[in-house]
Order: C-alpha cells, then structure tokens, then sequence
C-alpha cells in the first residue's frame, strides 16, 4: 500500500510512505450514515510540510477497505466529483460525521455552493476484499445501513509521507499530539512506522 500511494502521489523523492493510523468501521443494521468530510483536517493538517512547499501538497492518502460486500443498501461510500480540487479550503474545516438527521450530504452541497461548483456525487459499491484511495482532500460520506441482516464492515488505512514533522502551533489534536515526544518533530518509526521507502524497494514504484 505504501508502494501505491508513493507512486500515486509521487513520494519517492519525500522517502516514500509511512502508517498514519488504521480504523475498522463497522456500521450494523440499522446505523445512521456519516457525513461528508475531508480527511486533511484530521490527518494532514496535523503536520508540516517541507520548507517551500505549498499548504495544499498532499501529504496523506486513505485506502478504505471493504470486508463485506458494500452497495446502497448497507451503506456505500460517496465521493464529490473533484472536491479534491474546488473544497480545499472548504476541506479543511472539521466537519460532523453523524449529521444531525439523516442529511450527510448537507456539508458537500454547502462547500459546493460556498465554491460556486454544482455538486456531482457518485456511489461506489465493492465486493468485499476491494480497495479504494482516495485523496486527502476529497469530500466523502456514506448513507445509513437500511439493511436488517448485513453489517458494513471496513478497514481504513491512512498513510501519509515519511518527512513530514508534527506541527508547533497550535499543537496536534488529540489523536497525535499523544505521540509527540518533548523535543522532537519527526514521528517516531515505533507509532508511525515506513511501509515503504525508495532506498529499502527501489523496483516497487516510479
């Protein structure tokens, strides 16, 4: 996966890729959807860029992983047609992930309309055992569980670039700022470890 995402988002040169964190999603029979959000304010914007990159390079890239069969019924993803482009800044403000109601498509339509975009949505269904990737920016959700027998169960992987440092101000929220060591910047490999890198898999991704 470390090899995928380099390759995708050209990391190679940044020394490739390592594990941010990993989630099982298990949404049961009768579970409310979650609404559109972007990952970079919970994942990315935790941390710094190289000196003289620009604040929308892409330092994270999810890979979400079905281990049930996904369709409508139980639960699909939805994705924003190029959100990744026209919601970054929008993107990058937290979001409600258990909407009130049953609208989660509310905060992509109020981002598209804040960017003056149409909001074009597509619904992905998956066997189990297929991956998507997609982009730290990208606003995505999933409708309610209306199935009474199936669970929607998935795997989420979050890699991010190996150089990035831990943020100064204002400190990482609570899910990494737990791993800040007092006087260091860069991850430690222990809680964030390199799945892959050019000098250690040089055939593995261009």
């Amino acid at each position: 996966l470390g090899a995928l995402a380099s390759e995708l988002l050209g990391w190679a040169p940044h020394g490739g890729a390592r594990l941010a964190q990993d989630d099982l999603l298990w949404k049961p029979p009768g579970a409310k959807g979650v609404g559109f959000h972007a990952d970079a304010h919970y994942i990315s914007d935790q941390f710094e860029r190289s000196v003289g990159e620009g604040k929308h390079s892409s330092v994270s890239l999810t890979v979400w992983i079905a281990l049930d069969d996904v369709d409508e019924e139980n639960g699909s993803l939805e994705y924003a047609v190029g959100s990744h482009v026209w919601a970054r800044e929008a993107s990058r403000q937290p979001s409600t992930f258990f909407a009130k109601g049953d609208d989660v498509r509310a905060p992509a339509r109020r981002m598209a309309a804040a960017a003056g975009v149409e909001l074009d949505l597509r619904t992905v269904t998956m066997r189990a055992g297929c991956a998507v990737f997609h982009h730290e920016h990208v606003l995505h959700g999933s409708g309610p569980n209306r199935s009474h027998t199936r669970p929607r169960r998935a795997l989420g992987v979050h890699l991010m670039r190996r150089d990035v440092t831990f943020r100064l101000e204002p400190a990482p929220d609570y899910i990494y700022g737990r791993y800040v060591i007092r006087g260091e910047r860069q991850p430690r490999e222990d809680f964030f470890p390199v799945t892959w890198s050019p000098r250690h898999h040089p055939g593995c991704a261009r």
